[in-house]
């Protein structure tokens, strides 16, 4: 068993499909909205910004060092992390991410000025707005702006555990706080009321727009599929027995349900593992119980 997961790993890159394409134009749309929020909105207001983006503005504020550089040098270390342990499509979706943001960065950073306004708090809630439009779009078509995105994937899927919303709270919490430091009490709490809604809105945006996919896959390879399923993707797998009208074969049908975001990826790596399988995919509104949360 332990030899047909490291040939899985090995097997040859897959190909570029209509889907990819898709994928990297959203990727491409919500970095391009992220680019807009920081400099239409958060630096034109003097705020700070989550995640390593936030560390980015506090030296551009500091040192004048540009944001869109500091988030690529930033970056490359967790980008070589991915390249070494996590998946290929995860991986490039990453990098195509991360240069994106820079590039956006670097293109809108003369639009400061096109928004005359001098309400912080009001700028603050629109970066808000915008940051988490443009991370729900990316995050929905298996995209990430890199930064703890993939140092949480790699936690969970490695080392069984990882949570990025702890992460981002840890940092977020010290960007706060550098904030109120070194700009003044006002310009940390604007800031952590423009996380909030960053959050919020991030949050949002995906619940309305990702519906979990339900796959049904018939395949001669199911043992190793519903073992590989159940640690890549944090998700049961049912087995239910059934069996060829035709030929009168025992089949073993696997039943699982998975989040949109994490749909392209299985479907891509039940093709791998078994080119011929059969797979029958189901969108599906609400889900209770299991790893997925309760609707109260």
């Amino acid at each position: 068993m332990k030899k047909d997961h490291i040939k899985i790993k090995r097997s040859p890159l897959p190909k570029f499909t209509k889907n990819d394409a898709i994928d990297l134009f959203y990727i491409l749309a919500g970095m391009f909205i992220f680019s807009l929020a920081v400099n239409l909105f958060i630096v034109n207001a003097q705020l700070l910004s989550g995640g390593l983006t936030g560390a980015s503005l506090i030296l551009q504020y500091l040192l004048q060092i540009p944001v869109w550089l500091t988030t690529l040098l930033l970056n490359i270390p967790l980008i070589i992390l991915s390249i070494c342990k996590l998946d290929f499509k995860f991986t490039m979706y990453s990098t195509i991410g991360i240069a994106a943001n820079s590039l956006f960065i670097w293109m809108t950073e003369d639009l400061t000025h096109l928004i005359q306004m001098d309400d912080p708090l009001v700028l603050g809630v629109l970066g808000g707005v915008f940051k988490g439009i443009g991370i729900g779009l990316t995050m929905l078509h298996n995209g990430s702006s890199g930064g703890l995105d993939i140092l949480a994937l790699y936690l969970r899927r490695h080392r069984g555990k990882g949570n990025i919303g702890t992460y981002s709270f840890i940092l977020n919490i010290v960007i706060i706080l550098c904030g109120m430091i070194w700009f003044g009490v006002n310009s940390g709490l604007y800031t952590a009321v423009s996380l909030f809604v960053t959050s919020f809105a991030t949050d949002y945006f995906i619940s309305i727009m990702d519906r979990k996919k339900m796959f049904l896959i018939v395949s001669d390879q199911s043992e190793l599929l519903k073992k590989e399923i159940t640690v890549l993707f944090q998700t049961g797998v049912t087995i239910i027995h059934g069996e060829g009208a035709y030929t009168g074969t025992p089949k073993e049908i696997l039943y699982c349900i998975v989040y949109n975001r994490d749909f392209p990826e299985l479907r891509s790596f039940i093709k791998r593992v078994d080119p011929h399988a059969f797979i029958s995919i189901i969108e599906t509104t609400e889900v209770w119980g299991s790893s997925f949360k309760n609707m109260l």
